[in-house]
């Protein structure tokens, strides 16, 4: 998503903003294709491999409370 994710408190359900990239750089963002990300590929090694994944939060002019954030993540593997 082009302009970002959404961590929630439970509590206050506040929110932090950011995003998922496929690099280190954080250039590349992780999305489908049609979401103002790019699809992942890997190819097969026969092998267990691991795949990073980058999180960078946006900045904001308000901070939120502090406490616990989370969100859920859908990883679709097609092979």
């Amino acid at each position: 998503i082009s302009a970002g994710r959404k961590l929630q408190n439970a509590t206050t359900l506040e929110t932090l903003v950011y995003q998922l990239y496929q690099d280190s750089n954080y250039s590349t963002i992780w999305g489908d294709g049609t979401n103002g990300g790019t699809v992942h590929t890997v190819s097969s090694t026969g092998s267990t491999q691991e795949i990073k994944m980058y999180a960078s939060l946006m900045s904001t002019s308000i901070l939120p409370t502090s406490g616990t954030y989370s969100d859920t993540v859908l990883l679709t593997v097609t092979y």
